[in-house]
């Protein structure tokens, strides 16, 4: 399922334990792994392996692991 491979993909990349985040995780709970360079670059690592380009607004409303799932989902169907 897609959702669960982005959901993989985006978890690994934080580089926590799979059990450590769900989907309703807020993005400010993760600043202790995350800062707002971090976020960029998550960002076109995103964009580089589900060959994407996302908006920056989009990217801006992130505020749990589901937004950017969703989003990636909206933008690979597209």
């Amino acid at each position: 399922m897609e959702r669960e491979r982005i959901k993989d993909f985006i978890v690994n990349y934080i580089n926590e334990k799979y059990s450590m985040l769900n989907v309703d995780v807020q993005f400010d709970s993760l600043k202790r792994v995350m800062d707002s360079l971090d976020m960029l670059e998550m960002l076109m690592v995103i964009e580089q392996k589900f060959n994407i380009s996302m908006d920056d607004e989009d990217v801006q409303n992130w505020k749990t692991l589901d937004d950017v799932i969703i989003d990636v989902e909206r933008y690979m169907n597209k």
